[in-house]
Parts: C-alpha cells; structure tokens; sequence
C-alpha cells in the first residue's frame, strides 16, 4: 500500500490535508485501520478513535484522493474505494470543514482553495512538506491533482476567447487561491456575445466563477 508521513503536533486533530485540488485523510485511517497503527503521527494514539471525514461517492475530489494514497480499489463491487464505514460523508469542502471542526479527533481533506475558511483546523504537513502553494508548485506537495479543461469537437469564436484568457490573465486569479500553471499575460477579449456551459467537480466551481 502506498504509505507517506504525516505530521502533527501532540493535542487536538482536527486536522486536515490541503494540496492544489485535494487535501486527505491519514491513508491508515482511509483504509481503515486503527489510530494506534499511525506511529509515524506523534501523539496520534492519545486521541483515541480517528473520526474520518470523507466526500460522498462519485465526488472527483475524492476518487482522486483515493487514487493518490492508494486506497481506489474494493473488493466490495458496490463502494469505489476502501474509504473506511465508519466515515462521516459531506457533499463539499464547507461540510468536511465544519464536521472536522466539530469533532477535535476529526480528519478530513479540502481543496487548497477552500483554506480561507479554516479558523482553528490544522493543516498536516506531508513528508515534512507544510500543504503551501510554493511547495505545491515545487512538487515537495505531493497530494496534489491539477485542474483540467477537456472538450471535444472544435471551439467557437466564444470558447477559444475564453480558454486564452483563462490560460493567460487569468492565472493571476487562480494564483490567489490555488497554483498557476502560466504566468498571467496581457489578454485582450474578442468581445464574443454568448454562453459557455462547463460541468464537473464542485471543488472548481468557486474559481471558475472568479475567472
């Protein structure tokens, strides 16, 4: 099984793991294993009972976690993943933050941009690397996921307008909460009329709003 450090001063938990898309569990607790069996975690075993928090089933965010730490295969044909029964289930990063916030022994995982809204919630450091978007760029992150824009077919006028800026001033904006694949160039809009509609994981709906 796929295994990494994580760290966290003796006390409290409630903690969570924070990288470009997705911050986690502790992979043991995710797969379902004791808190006693975390010995890498200083202080972990005085907690008693780890409480997981975990997206609900068919989030991206979570699939994508799973796949990261290792724990994305079942044995049971009706669960995507070995994330552990006793899992508190939230529908986005604002109820993962309030149910780890509730409970002082709770875990859970967000997105990078969701970190403004922690008050007292610590963020866990991965093999010695804080959850920061420098380290994050720097790949010492190593829970991390990039955000993708995929289509099929050709663009209109509208859409590649779009993509342009979202790909060139536009990472000025995602640079504010989360990590910029371009440095933000000058981008001068072709003044389309139109609609753009564009599914997918929730995590991205706050930034695609913003651009």
């Amino acid at each position: 099984m796929y295994r990494k450090k994580f760290t966290h001063p003796v006390g409290k938990l409630r903690a969570v793991f924070v990288s470009l898309l997705l911050a986690g569990t502790v992979t043991a607790a995710g797969c379902g294993a004791s808190a006693q069996s975390l010995g890498q975690v200083e202080g972990l075993n005085t907690l008693g009972a780890v409480q997981v928090v975990s997206h609900e089933e068919g989030s991206g965010t979570r699939s994508a976690f799973a796949e990261l730490l290792g724990f994305d295969d079942s044995e049971d044909e009706t669960k995507p993943d070995r994330t552990t029964d006793t899992a508190v289930i939230a529908e986005d990063a604002e109820s993962v933050i309030e149910a780890v916030r509730a409970d002082e022994s709770a875990i859970g995982y967000i997105s990078m941009g969701s970190l403004d809204a922690l008050e007292d919630e610590t963020v866990l450091a991965v093999d010695g690397a804080a959850g920061t978007r420098e380290n994050v760029k720097k790949k010492d992150y190593t829970l991390s996921r990039p955000f993708v824009l995929a289509w099929s077919g050709d663009l209109s006028d509208l859409e590649e307008d779009f993509l342009t800026y979202v790909t060139g001033n536009g990472q000025e904006i995602v640079s504010e909460s989360y990590v910029s694949v371009n440095d933000s160039v000058s981008f001068l809009s072709g003044q389309y009329a139109g609609t753009i509609t564009i599914s997918g994981s929730t995590s991205a709906a706050p930034l695609l709003e913003s651009v």
